[in-house]
């Protein structure tokens, strides 16, 4: 996620790699980057700027021709009780990254690669409380049919559903 302050042809180079291939729409370079989750890298403060030029990048490499999907990743650590992060923590970090995604100009969001529901959650509320975009969301599911936290993928789609999310999907 720094390389899209610290190297940012290169980011919109692989971008632009992308959109030639014929991609309509391509991801933000953002994955991981979100407060929790860029502590380990002593970046947690560039929160905002890191989203705001990923977006940026990823727009002028596609173009208005195709779209932006603001990437926003897990969190990097357990949703209490499983672990320490709180709900309204996670909440928090998922709303800073959403707003500054949507403050790049990103045509939708997608929270993807996430194996907890609660987590996904926590996500869901807080993209659709901070901003009007579109949005997909990405569980991660096991060889069988629920999540390494046991979620089966009907119960993931009422849950997501009923948050309104636009589009439910599954990855990994």
């Amino acid at each position: 996620d720094a390389q899209n302050l610290t190297n940012p042809h290169l980011v919109e180079a692989v971008h632009k790699a992308y959109a030639k291939a014929g991609a309509d729409l391509i991801e933000t370079n953002t994955f991981g980057a979100n407060r929790i989750k860029l502590v380990d890298y002593k970046l947690s403060h560039k929160v905002e700027e890191l989203n705001i030029a990923a977006a940026t990048l990823a727009r002028r490499a596609i173009g208005k021709k195709g779209f932006v999907l603001g990437s926003i990743g897990p969190l990097g650590g357990l949703i209490d009780p499983l672990g320490e992060i709180t709900f309204d923590h996670a909440y928090e970090a998922f709303a800073e990254q959403a707003k500054a995604l949507a403050k790049g100009g990103v045509d939708a969001i997608i929270i993807e690669t996430i194996s907890d529901l609660q987590e996904m959650r926590a996500g869901v509320l807080a993209v659709k409380q901070e901003t009007d975009l579109p949005l997909i969301c990405s569980l991660t599911y096991d060889e069988g049919d629920k999540t390494i936290y046991g979620t089966s993928v009907e119960v993931a789609a009422v849950v997501l559903e009923s948050l309104g999310v636009d589009v439910i999907s599954a990855n990994c």
